[in-house]
C-alpha cells in the first residue's frame, strides 16, 4: 500500500535527504510528490512542461533506469509518451582518442605543455611571461634543489625563449582548436566522475505545451528512516 507524502518546506528537507540516492530532480521538473508503501516502493511523482519538440528529460541514477523505463506513466488527459530514449555511456578513452593530452596530464601544467609540442601559448611564472610556441619541456632536478620544470618556446622572430614553470604558472592557450579539445576534455572528465546518473529523454506528443505530470516507481529500501521523521 502506498502512503502519499507531498514534498514541501522542512519534511522536503528531510526527505530528499533520507531519500538522496533515489532520485535526481535534473530538467524533467522537481519531485513534486512521493508515495511510499511498505514493501519497500517509492512512487516519485514530477511536474514538467515539455520543450517545443515535446521532449523532458530526466537525469537519473544509473540503477534505476530499469524501474523507470518499466514503470514510467504519464498522468492526466495531456498527450501521451510517444517514446523513451537513453543515452549510453561514453568511455573517457573515446574521448581521448586523438587529443594530444590524457586525463592524468591535465592534472600537471608541465605534462600539459609537453603535451601540446607545436601549440601557440602563453605562459608566465615568477613574474615572467613567455609567448610562442611549445617546444618542449624538460625537467631537471639536483640535489641542492627541487625538482623544476623548464618550458622552452619558439618566439616571435623565431627566438628560444625559456621559463621555469614554478607553482605560480599560469597557461593560456592561444590557439583556439586546441583550446576546444582541452574543454572537451575537461568536460567530459567531469561527466565520468558522476558517470552513476543517465539522463532519460521522454518524448511527449500531444501536450500544447500543457504542463504534465510523470509518474514511476523505484526501490527505496530506505524509505522508513524518512516515514519516522515527525515535523
Amino acid at each position: 500500500m502506498f502512503q502519499r507524502i507531498h514534498v514541501a518546506g522542512a519534511a522536503a528537507l528531510l526527505l530528499s535527504t533520507a531519500l538522496s540516492g533515489i532520485a535526481v530532480a535534473g530538467d524533467g521538473g522537481g519531485i513534486d510528490a512521493i508515495r511510499l508503501s511498505s514493501g519497500g516502493l517509492a512512487e516519485i511523482s514530477r511536474k514538467a512542461i515539455p520543450t517545443a519538440d515535446g521532449t523532458i528529460q530526466i537525469e537519473v541514477p544509473f540503477d534505476q533506469v530499469d524501474d523507470i523505463l518499466k514503470s514510467l506513466v504519464l498522468n492526466g488527459n495531456a498527450g501521451t509518451i510517444d517514446r523513451v530514449s537513453l543515452a549510453g555511456p561514453r568511455p573517457l578513452e573515446e574521448t581521448f582518442k586523438g587529443l594530444p593530452f590524457t586525463p592524468e596530464t591535465l592534472a600537471s601544467a608541465p605534462a600539459l605543455l609537453a603535451s601540446m609540442q607545436g601549440t601557440v601559448v602563453s605562459v608566465t611564472s615568477g613574474g615572467k611571461t613567455v609567448e610562442g610556441k611549445v617546444l618542449g619541456v624538460e625537467t631537471r632536478d639536483s640535489e641542492k634543489t627541487a625538482e623544476r620544470a623548464l618550458l622552452t618556446v619558439l618566439g616571435k622572430d623565431d627566438r628560444i625563449d625559456t621559463l621555469k614553470l614554478g607553482d605560480d604558472a599560469a597557461l593560456t592557450v592561444e590557439d583556439p582548436e586546441m583550446r576546444q579539445k582541452l574543454a572537451d576534455a575537461v568536460a567530459a572528465t567531469g561527466r565520468a566522475k558522476n558517470d552513476g546518473a543517465r539522463v532519460v529523454d521522454v518524448h511527449i506528443a500531444g501536450t500544447g505545451g500543457q504542463e504534465v505530470r510523470l509518474n514511476y516507481v523505484i526501490a527505496a529500501p530506505i524509505w522508513k528512516t524518512a516515514y519516522r521523521v515527525v515535523v
